[in-house]
């Protein structure tokens, strides 16, 4: 077998991710995601538990679901995540966390395949600013200088606007990789969300959960040569909101800056939300 390099990103987090802290909210955009769908077919489908922890995670590929992720919890929060693969239900990856005192994630060892000659292959730590905001995750495979390290900024507000990747931090290669713009929509990602899209954001940075947040994303790429290799912008447009003002529908237009002749790309998404009591 292949042994692909899953990386763990979690740019979601904004707060602390103390499990015992969630608890259903009063706020009235608290609704819960529970599908999000793109050009009418099913992308991600999540569910939740009484405490509105999620509890498991299922990634659709053209229609049909792929993998599907398990979560359990202890009294300091998020304790362990597993995927799976559908088809078979072979075990994909494994993550264990770590808390501080303030029950905040300071790092995540990933376990991999049972082939892998150690038992952690990948170890990911956190770093908040006084605000409790993740401002750096740092990713190391067991006995080797860092892979890269991720930094993340944030408005006055708390909104996070720019991502950045470098790969090789402090190493003679170092060289920045990848460089996120966010525009942030005058509705922000909503407190009672931090929580589970911190959970949902693991190991895959998921942007689908963000997007509905953006009004406009730049992204830029560059090989470890210096040089610019992509660059994109996201554009959304077309939003429609149910009674409650929880989003339902979005255009997202994907436009090559880079290579400006090529046709724009142009996704329809879809919302769905668990029912408010």
């Amino acid at each position: 077998m292949k042994k692909t390099l899953f990386i763990i990103t979690v740019a979601l987090l904004a707060t602390s991710c103390n499990g015992d802290d969630i608890a259903p909210s009063s706020e009235k955009d608290s609704a819960l995601v529970t599908r999000i769908s793109r050009n009418g077919l099913t992308q991600f489908e999540f569910f939740y538990d009484i405490r509105k922890r999620p509890y498991r995670y299922n990634i659709y590929y053209g229609g049909n679901i792929a993998t599907y992720t398990l979560y359990e919890y202890d009294e300091k929060g998020i304790k362990e995540m597993r995927r799976y693969n559908a088809d078979d239900h072979s075990l994909i990856i494994r993550i264990v966390f770590t808390h501080d005192n303030f029950g905040r994630v300071i790092k995540a060892d990933d376990y991999k395949w049972p082939e892998y000659d150690e038992d952690i292959n990948i170890t990911t730590e956190f770093e908040y600013d006084v605000s409790g905001r993740l401002i750096a995750l740092d990713y190391t495979k067991v006995g080797e200088p860092t892979l890269y390290r991720e930094a993340y900024e944030y408005d006055d507000k708390g909104n996070l606007i720019t991502r950045r990747n470098t790969q090789n931090p402090n190493q003679a290669d170092e060289y920045l990789q990848f460089e996120h713009k966010f525009t942030p929509t005058a509705q922000p990602l909503p407190n009672s969300w931090r929580h589970y899209a911190f959970i949902l954001g693991i190991p895959v940075f998921h942007e689908e959960i963000r997007n509905m947040f953006h009004s406009q994303v730049h992204a830029k790429r560059w090989n470890d040569e210096n040089v610019l290799t992509n660059e994109t912008r996201l554009e959304f447009s077309g939003q429609e909101f149910d009674d409650d003002g929880n989003l339902i529908y979005q255009i997202i237009t994907q436009k090559n800056l880079l290579h400006p002749e090529n046709p724009d790309t142009v996704y329809e998404m879809a919302y769905d939300y668990e029912p408010q009591n």
